[in-house]
């Protein structure tokens, strides 16, 4: 069965007028109640969200509190459910089969808890039950724009539910910026819109343009409007702006490191080719980083070690943004002493944070410091049969970096800056030539940051 579910002209005017004892009508004509005129004591005139007031209001999706909307104040998971269990009744009077065990099922596995609703957990909601109801044909399915996946601050991997309200439904959108703003708490206002828009796409689902037959005298003449597609509503305006992190967006980093001339075999800087690469993802405020340093000394010694990172990025005040994150630390590397090849390896539990400061849409400056706690490593030679269990726990080998990106493009920056890092001398690959401590490197980095 194929779901051509916007075959409906886009606003098709039905006028009843009757004087048969019969009247044909439509199930969503009895469902869906259009706007009342229902006195809203706070409802400035002119107001962008009016008519969707109206609407939810004729259909119990949402009430009054004391004769008033509190449109600005948040929607509690409370209200939420109560939202949800009036569509699901709307639903079940178009199905016209009494109760349904899937919608039921649907709403029920909902876990809003009496506090605000954010935008994600809304769309999560939203969209077990709107995948449900399109299983009956009681919503309709909209040609998809694929919108969801140029919300910049979702992230590499869009939630499935954002992609299912926005693109499948098309009930909720995103801000002009090309943001969605997942942890924003959603207004009442907001809800009445996306439950207007929802409200709407069952008007013209499939089920809904099958015809009933009331029996009495007609009804008063009236015009009920049809729409193919959810009628928009003015954009909601924007909650003050939170600029996203550098890593959010360029989140690829490429990163060329020049080195100080010190603890460096051979005494030649240019000998040695240390590059470090970044990949950033989030889902939600969880971030999920992983770093990778080579350093190539094409004398004699040669370095890599990644780190693995989750950090929570939830913390924005602003222009500021403050993640702290927990990870892993690996290590291996390889040299040629007067023995023959060596190989060298180190585990540790990595602490750090990063500080961004956005103070213009183009210019970001970060501050990163880490700390890893070595766990173990060892020594293996040329047959890779251990020959050393070098003792490094507790020690705690820093790495840091302050810079700027300067954003040439919507999603492509330079980077400028110092960093340094910390390998232990125990585990370091040419360490016959040193002895003891932590070895340093320090350096300025130039590289470039995007999104592929």
């Amino acid at each position: 069965m194929t779901n051509s579910y916007h075959s409906l002209p886009l606003a098709a005017a039905l006028l009843l007028v009757t004087t048969s004892p019969a009247l044909a009508a439509t199930r969503a004509e009895m469902a869906v109640h259009p706007a009342g005129d229902t006195r809203v004591a706070d409802m400035p005139a002119g107001h962008w969200a009016t008519n969707a007031t109206q609407v939810v209001l004729a259909n119990n999706v949402l009430t009054l509190q004391d004769g008033a909307f509190h449109g600005n104040a948040l929607l509690t998971g409370a209200e939420l459910n109560a939202a949800l269990e009036s569509l699901t009744s709307i639903a079940e009077t178009i199905a016209s089969k009494g109760s349904n065990a899937r919608l039921r099922a649907a709403i029920g596995s909902n876990e809003a808890g009496d506090g605000p609703v954010s935008r994600l957990e809304l769309a999560q909601a939203l969209s077990s039950f709107l995948d449900a109801c399109a299983s009956e044909q009681l919503v309709a399915i909209a040609a998809s724009n694929n919108d969801a996946p140029r919300f910049k601050d979702l992230g590499a991997a869009v939630p499935a539910a954002v992609s299912t309200v926005v693109d499948r439904y098309k009930v909720m959108t995103g801000y002009p910026d090309n943001t969605f703003h997942p942890t924003e708490s959603v207004t009442r206002y907001q809800m009445a819109a996306i439950a207007f828009n929802i409200l709407n796409t069952m008007r013209i689902a499939p089920l809904a343009q099958r015809p009933v037959f009331i029996q009495g005298p007609a009804p008063e003449p009236k015009v009920i409007v049809v729409h193919d597609a959810p009628v928009p509503v003015a954009v909601v305006p924007p909650a003050p702006k939170v600029r996203d992190s550098f890593r959010q967006r360029s989140p690829y980093h490429l990163d060329y490191q020049a080195v100080n001339v010190d603890n460096v075999s051979g005494g030649n800087p240019f000998a040695v080719v240390p590059l470090s690469a970044m990949i950033t993802g989030y889902q939600g405020p969880l971030m999920l980083q992983n770093v990778t340093n080579v350093r190539v000394n094409v004398l004699k010694d040669n370095m890599v070690d990644t780190e693995f990172r989750a950090g929570y990025a939830g913390f924005k005040w602003g222009m500021f943004q403050a993640i702290p994150y927990v990870g892993v630390n690996l290590g291996l590397g390889t040299s040629i002493p007067s023995t023959g090849t060596q190989y060298d390896t180190f585990v540790g539990a990595t602490y750090g944070g990063i500080l961004s400061l956005t103070p213009s849409d183009n210019v970001e400056l970060y501050l990163q410091g880490g700390q890893a706690a070595l766990l173990g490593g060892g020594r293996f030679n040329s047959s890779f049969q251990a020959t050393n269990y070098p003792n490094v726990q507790g020690g705690l080998p820093l790495n840091y970096s302050l810079g700027a990106d300067f954003y040439v493009a919507q999603n492509m920056c330079l980077s400028v800056g110092f960093g340094g890092w910390q390998d232990p001398a125990g585990l370091r690959v040419g360490s016959d030539d040193n002895a003891g401590g932590m070895i340093n490197t320090l350096g300025g980095t130039l590289g470039v940051g995007s999104t592929f």
